[in-house]
């Protein structure tokens, strides 16, 4: 798989732009879109508060569950190449994570089992608390549901000329992004295997959500747009996750999803500050980061490809948090307008380079 670009340098100064990707010997022209607004502080306002407490618990039960697991994934998920040509990126909470040579992908190597994975995600009260929180709904949809979902239909517009006539959002959590396109008014609905995140959707949104995992589940209709938001990094093969998805697709369809950026600012800092990581490096939560290559190799092998690319993150947040852990601070910052200027243009440039923490991709069945 070979990934190279066109880049216009006098188009960094903007937040929209097209420019030509060769992947292997195609041309294809992307839509580029970087940063996004986002109040971080007051989203992660909880966290800040009790973030020690957060690192310990995270870091104990991590250390734990990862404690003596040997090494067990010896071919890169995505190109197959063999692990133990891989680089060696961190160890994290006793967990492996390697970085492919050849595609750029990085993974942890040292797994747990299916079961584990599986119960993790169906019980763990904790950590679907981050989209199960009554009190931050609001707030999430204003931080982070509602420019998805305008990215994501004017993607699709712009492609198909038309909205789209019905929606899946995959992994969605307690609903957010399903009950903000009903708001919009397109017909959606959303699978998750959440007990809690089920019950979370019906209770504060009314929305009776597919209980279940995609890769197990029949459905009897096919969709216009499937979204997988922050969820390819999270399954044990993101392939096989990605080919049911498009066997879900209308004639007119397309996928939207988004991934950690392996080759991020967040991902560096982590690396270099590995003893307080609550997000992106988390083994439990991010078995996977992606790197362009990596997701255009896996989109091409499923039979899709990228139409439009967005690039933004919480990489001001992490730098602000990670250096004052780095200090031997007690106390975090407080967040005030000082502090949020920093991570705001500490973000700015992470967007503008692309070394953002997360990068969605729209992307549409290559016929």
């Amino acid at each position: 798989m070979k990934l190279k670009k066109i880049i216009d340098v006098d188009n960094l100064d903007s937040s929209n732009f097209t420019e030509t990707w060769i992947l292997n010997d195609k041309h294809v022209e992307i839509d580029i879109t970087t940063g996004k607004e986002c109040d971080i502080f007051d989203l992660k306002k909880n966290v800040l508060s009790n973030f020690n407490e957060k690192a310990n618990e995270i870091k104990h039960s991590r250390e734990e569950i990862y404690k003596n697991k040997e090494i067990n994934i010896h071919l890169c998920p995505i190109c197959k190449n063999v692990t133990y040509l891989s680089k060696k990126v961190a160890l994290i909470y006793n967990a492996d994570y390697r970085k492919c040579i050849k595609c750029g992908h990085m993974y942890v190597c040292n797994r747990l089992s299916t079961k584990e994975i599986a119960d993790f995600y169906k019980s763990n009260q904790s950590y679907s608390e981050t989209y199960t929180n009554s009190k931050k709904s609001k707030s999430r949809i204003k931080n982070v549901i509602k420019d998805k979902v305008s990215w994501a239909i004017s993607k699709y517009v712009k492609h198909y000329k038309s909205q789209p006539r019905s929606v899946l959002d995959v992994g969605c959590g307690g609903g957010h992004f399903v009950k903000s396109c009903r708001d919009f008014g397109l017909k959606s609905e959303g699978i998750e295997i959440s007990d809690n995140s089920i019950r979370f959707a019906k209770d504060v949104f009314g929305l009776d959500l597919i209980h279940g995992d995609l890769n197990k589940t029949n459905l009897d209709k096919k969709y216009d747009l499937i979204t997988l938001w922050g969820i390819i990094e999270h399954v044990e093969d993101p392939i096989e996750l990605i080919s049911n998805c498009k066997k879900a697709l209308t004639d007119k369809g397309m996928i939207v999803l988004t991934s950690p950026n392996a080759d991020s600012l967040s991902s560096y800092i982590q690396i270099s500050q590995n003893k307080n990581i609550i997000r992106h490096l988390d083994p439990l939560g991010h078995i996977h980061l992606f790197s362009e290559k990596s997701m255009c190799k896996m989109l091409l092998t499923s039979g899709l490809i990228p139409k439009s690319a967005w690039y933004f993150g919480m990489d001001g947040y992490e730098t602000v948090l990670q250096t004052a852990k780095a200090l031997n601070e007690q106390n975090l910052p407080e967040a005030n307008e000082q502090v949020k200027k920093l991570s705001s243009s500490i973000q700015s440039l992470a967007d503008k380079f692309r070394a953002s923490d997360s990068f969605a991709l729209a992307c549409i069945l290559d016929l």
